[in-house]
């Protein structure tokens, strides 16, 4: 029944660019070259796969405005526009990981199946999903998770 979720997984970036703000479809696809250019501008590489998580989803003036974050890990620390924010690190552990098609509609119809399986194990989420994006065709979803009120 859920043969591609595993736990006590650990997601874990170094070095990592990091934007979190509300924005607009077309936004993000801008943060995310925006992104590229600064690593490449500081002579940089990337050294992972980009990790995103969606906070809310609202409405301005007939468009959809989304609460969106996105971290790119890198080979080091960077000076970033006052945009964007460095993390020496992120991580989140003992996550429960599911493994998804990375078309929009396959990680939307995922994410009720990853909360039904944290329902179904008496868990309670501790964090946001965040997606992480592996290639054009795959993704991982991560959710930290709290067990008896307690983060782990």
């Amino acid at each position: 029944m859920y043969e591609n979720v595993t736990e006590n997984e650990l997601l874990r970036m170094e070095n990592v660019v990091s934007f979190r703000g509300e924005v607009t479809r077309d936004e993000m696809d801008y943060i995310r070259r925006r992104i590229e250019k600064i690593i490449y501008a500081n002579s940089a590489r990337q050294t992972g796969n980009p990790v995103t998580a969606v906070h809310s989803v609202g409405f301005d003036k007939k468009q959809i405005v989304v609460d969106w974050e996105i971290k790119v890990p890198t080979d080091r620390p960077l000076e970033l526009p006052k945009e964007f924010e460095f993390l020496p690190e992120f991580e989140i552990h003992d996550a429960l990981k599911m493994h998804v098609n990375s078309d929009f509609k396959s990680i939307t119809e995922a994410l009720p199946k990853v909360m039904e399986y944290i329902d179904y194990k008496g868990y309670h989420p501790g964090t946001e999903f965040y997606v992480e994006e592996l290639d054009d065709r795959t993704a991982n979803i991560y959710a930290g998770l709290f067990e008896f009120g307690y983060y782990y």
